[in-house]
């Protein structure tokens, strides 16, 4: 496999875990626009075809509940971060 054909691929997953983690945490791509101020149709693409900006990455992740490696992972759909804490009965 050559270097172009690895990163189509990289870019292809990468672009499906960013649409898996957003579809995790219930959320619309124009909600996940808003909360990176940016355009809906412009964060579309970031799941379609072009790999979401890396200033993005920290907030995305953030919001989403998903770990920053499992995003770049080569493993789809990433896990997801319980939010909440698990309390032992006493």
């Amino acid at each position: 496999m050559n270097r172009k054909h690895l990163k189509t691929d990289f870019n292809t997953e990468f672009c499906a875990r960013t649409r898996a983690a957003r579809e995790g945490k219930g959320l619309t791509q124009i909600e996940m626009a808003q909360v990176l101020g940016i355009m809906a149709d412009t964060y579309s693409k970031y799941e379609r075809r072009t790999p979401l900006p890396h200033r993005f990455i920290p907030i995305f992740c953030l919001v989403c509940g998903v770990p920053l490696d499992d995003l770049f992972a080569m493993r789809h759909p990433p896990k997801m971060v319980q939010s909440e804490t698990r309390r032992t009965a006493r």
